[in-house]
């Protein structure tokens, strides 16, 4: 097979892509290398791209960012969880990870849906949000997530440096990423 059909082939198969790591970009904020490695480790596991092998996978992880593979229409949005109440539940960063890392369905029954606030150092900050990384007591990939809709809010924030938000928790984690939607910057 030629570089030319395996790269075509690949660009055919791979449509999905782009609407994979979309989706992705929602829920681990500002980790685009983060997720196009997790794309091509699950194709590798999985045993390339159904029948494709060697070289053609090689191929496939040169073209995960491509612009064929990111033209893709967007996966529908999602709905917005109910308004949160007007007081937020004070939750501690660190013991609110644990209960995520010690069992995440337990934790997705508790919290889904509830709206909290919490204070932790900041790990990234892009366009949707901010994340945080530190929010377990012992080593863990384990991070908070915020969508904010008003990006202003994100300008005074310093990567490294506490800040104190607020949102609504997701109901779909995701690798180990706690998801708060309707994100508010407090301070």
């Amino acid at each position: 097979m030629t570089t030319e059909a395996i790269t075509e082939e690949v660009k055919t198969r791979g449509r999905w892509v782009g609407a994979v790591q979309d989706e992705l970009a929602h829920v681990i904020v500002g980790q685009k290398y983060l997720i196009d490695r997790l794309i091509i480790g699950l194709l590798v596991l999985m045993g390339g791209l159904g029948g494709m092998t060697g070289s053609a996978t090689q191929a496939a992880s040169a073209t995960v960012s491509s612009p064929a593979a990111t033209a893709v229409q967007r996966a529908a949005p999602v709905q917005p969880a109910a308004l949160p109440p007007s007081a937020p539940i004070v939750v501690q960063a660190k013991k609110f990870g644990d209960e995520y890392e010690a069992n995440q369905i337990a934790a997705e029954h508790k919290w889904a849906g509830q709206f909290v606030q919490f204070t932790a150092p900041v790990g990234n900050i892009n366009s949707s949000g901010v994340s945080f990384t530190d929010v377990t007591s012992k080593f863990s990939f384990t991070q908070i997530s915020c969508r904010v809709s008003d990006e202003t809010q994100l300008i005074p924030l310093v990567k490294g440096k506490s800040a104190t938000v607020r949102g609504v928790v997701s109901d779909d984690q995701l690798m180990g990423v706690i998801s708060l939607n309707e994100c508010e910057v407090v301070e």
